[in-house]
């Protein structure tokens, strides 16, 4: 009576050891499914990011143009040309000419990214107060491969040039009153 009590024990021991097949399959899917949400998402966040990347980008080439027109005193002027801008200040005695990408692959056939002057007014000037004189007053910042709130998941932005010069990022699909991140009107 002892022996068969120790097969016994032995077999519940063995059984109880490991995983079943079933167990195993359970956590690959487990696990699968949470790895296609990360991916989703990653995807969503990246280009989020580089949509506020060239925001910020666009904001820094306009302060820079507005800050080079006020200590020359001069004129100076930014041009886009696609994802690409060039600021130009027209000083006789010392021009300043600089050269840059919005786009993380500049010489792409694909842009990354889109930034569209509205009016499509790719020159914009500033006197030598800082004041923006000519040019597009509004930059909407967009991703190509995704739709904009509130049909998609991609945040897109757009960058306001002020009166004064100075420019302003805010997000088309919030309304101002409500949310500071919004446009105004």
């Amino acid at each position: 009576m002892s022996s068969s009590k120790h097969n016994c024990l032995s077999s519940q021991q063995r059984h109880q050891t490991g995983f079943s097949l079933v167990e195993m399959m359970i956590v690959v899917v487990i696990v699968g499914i949470l790895s296609i949400s990360a991916l989703t998402w990653g995807v969503e966040y990246t280009a989020n990011n580089r949509v506020r990347k060239t925001g910020e980008s666009l904001q820094a080439v306009l302060t820079l143009a507005r800050n080079e027109a006020i200590k020359s005193n001069r004129a100076a002027s930014v041009t886009l040309a696609g994802l690409n801008w060039t600021m130009e200040t027209n000083d006789p005695l010392n021009t300043t000419q600089r050269a840059g990408s919005f786009s993380d692959t500049p010489n792409s056939p694909t842009p990354n990214m889109l930034v569209t002057p509205t009016p499509n007014a790719n020159l914009i000037t500033f006197n030598g107060l800082g004041v923006a004189t000519s040019g597009a007053q509004i930059f909407a910042i967009s991703d190509p491969n995704g739709t904009c709130q509130p049909a998609g998941k991609v945040r897109c932005l757009r960058v306001r040039l002020l009166a004064g010069g100075q420019s302003s990022m805010c997000d088309p699909s919030l309304t101002f009153p409500t949310d500071p991140r919004g446009c105004m009107p």
